[in-house]
């Protein structure tokens, strides 16, 4: 996850929030939304809890927000507010698509 010129988002501790925009798949398989966060080292975040510990997201479409690891909105001046509302982020990711590419738009 970086900025859309490629540099890091400079935030320790960014919790990322997977947003199912599905339904269920079967009778017993429900997207729940997951939860990651990310390295502000790289930009990089390599595992998803959605019940588990790691388990990663049930295939679904998902629309991702960000947050402080407290879960409070970013700085608008590192991140712009949009990105930490789930009905209007610009993120959207689909787990048929890895790796995933996730870009922000760099405040003005």
């Amino acid at each position: 996850m970086t900025y859309e010129d490629g540099s890091l988002i400079p935030i320790d501790g960014m919790a990322l929030t997977f947003y199912p925009q599905g339904g269920a798949l079967d009778a017993k398989t429900h997207p729940r939304p997951g939860v990651a966060t990310a390295d502000r080292a790289t930009g990089e975040f390599h595992s998803i809890t959605s019940h588990m510990p790691g388990d990663g997201l049930v295939p679904d479409k998902y629309k991702v927000t960000l947050l402080e690891g407290n879960r409070m909105p970013l700085p608008a001046d590192i991140v712009p507010l949009e990105y930490g509302d789930p009905f209007k982020t610009p993120l959207e990711i689909d787990t048929a698509d890895q790796p995933f590419e996730l870009k922000v738009r760099k405040p003005q």
